[in-house]
């Protein structure tokens, strides 16, 4: 059988769709896809229109598939998989073995990044990946193709696309709950040794701010380099920290960390992958690019 081209709705729309049923938000598949909200709007209502039928219901909160968005979900999904594995084979069939130094913090790539890189080995086998740390957080080396570097998202002559991190928790460990007494309210978090990441110095201030807590910080920090030591910190009773919460997701599901007051908020910085604009165009940085970026958007 075959089909007139015009009655084929198109890949942007397949996977503008996929992306805002994921999502059951027009705002996520934005987010996800760096299209504006419109144009996500805007493909949905195409799609809608090829097909003759409605795919979503739209209410107040967000997005929720239709029984023929279910049907026509699930239709699609191994379709754009199948499409996604023939892209990739057409990009590397050229390839010879091909090297990326990619510069990543250690408590990144061992809490978040390793876990998952397996899939990329597996869906690139002709890229191989070599991983450097960062020595100082003001050093970017020439001999690095690309990295993930915190921050705010602008680097002179670099190129950045945020990844993960904006979101961090207040976790403490139930010993120094327990030794110290639960803070009954917000403000109270402050009469306890603060436990602070050199890279994010304004992360109380910030936290003071999202809950508007009046009064001036005293200054009971203890200061550390490193996420991994500043989590051992944490469990170890030392102070309250604020960590970003991909990081410490295991030790609170587990118990081992507790967010007292249920306390988060959005910070400014976060991790970036970030690479030379000149090396932008480069196709198999592209791939290392759009697969962290698709791992990041499931976390």
């Amino acid at each position: 059988m075959t089909y007139a081209r015009r009655s084929l709705p198109s890949t942007t729309g397949l996977t503008v769709f996929e992306a805002a049923a994921r999502h059951s938000s027009c705002t996520g598949a934005a987010s996800e896809l760096f299209f504006t909200v419109g144009a996500v709007s805007k493909q949905i209502r195409s799609l809608e229109e090829t097909l003759g039928v409605a795919l979503f219901s739209r209410v107040s909160h967000g997005l929720i598939l239709t029984d023929a968005g279910k049907i026509y979900l699930e239709s699609i999904r191994p379709l754009l998989a199948q499409l996604d594995a023939a892209t990739t084979r057409a990009l590397t069939a050229h390839l010879t073995k091909r090297t990326l130094m990619l510069r990543v913090f250690p408590a990144l790539a061992e809490r978040w990044l390793m876990p998952r890189f397996a899939d990329f080995l597996e869906k690139y086998p002709e890229i191989d990946v070599q991983f450097t740390t960062y020595l100082s957080s003001d050093r970017i080396e020439t001999s690095t193709d690309a990295a993930i570097r915190h921050g705010e998202g602008s680097w002179p002559g670099q190129s950045a696309e945020y990844l993960i991190g904006r979101k961090m928790v207040l976790v403490a460990s139930p010993l120094l709950c327990a030794r110290l007494g639960l803070p009954a309210k917000p403000a109270d978090v402050f009469s306890y040794t603060l436990l602070q990441h050199v890279e994010v110095p304004n992360a109380w201030k910030d936290l003071r701010r999202a809950y508007r807590l009046r009064g001036t910080l005293q200054d009971r920090f203890m200061r550390y380099d490193y996420y991994s030591v500043l989590i051992r910190a944490a469990i170890s009773g030392m102070g309250m920290a604020l960590i970003p919460e991909f990081l410490v997701r295991e030790e609170v599901n587990s118990g081992v960390l507790i967010n007292p007051l249920a306390m988060t908020y959005e910070a400014r910085s976060g991790y970036y992958f970030m690479c030379a604009e000149a090396k932008k165009s480069d196709p198999v940085l592209g791939l290392l690019r759009r697969w962290l970026l698709e791992a990041a958007s499931k976390s």
